[in-house]
């Protein structure tokens, strides 16, 4: 049996590849995660967020294009508004970025 990590990036590879195979994963990666959800609290402490900080150390910050999972604010208000998406708003805080989206 495949697991859980193993199992997400397989989802999250599949669907940024083709959007439409969110349809079929999504009740399975639902259920995964409803299944971890009573350990969670175990799964994530101080360590993580000591890890993390270790981590970002060696980033640099507003990337833009080249995060790796950077999407074009453009492109996302386009893809999204065909989805049902209006009323985009883009969010900055160097040097991060966010883009809000409401259904119509």
């Amino acid at each position: 049996m495949i697991d859980a990590q193993r199992f997400a990036r397989l989802v999250t590879d599949a669907v940024i590849q083709r959007p439409v195979t969110w349809q079929v994963f999504r009740r399975p990666l639902r259920s995964m995660f409803e299944g971890l959800a009573p350990t969670w609290e175990t799964r994530i402490g101080p360590h993580h967020l000591w890890a993390l900080d270790l981590a970002l150390e060696d980033v640099l910050p507003p990337r833009g294009a080249e995060t790796p999972i950077y999407v074009p604010p453009e492109r996302l208000s386009e893809d999204l508004g065909r989805r049902g998406f209006a009323e985009f708003a883009v969010f900055s805080a160097e040097p991060a970025t966010a883009l809000r989206a409401k259904r119509r």
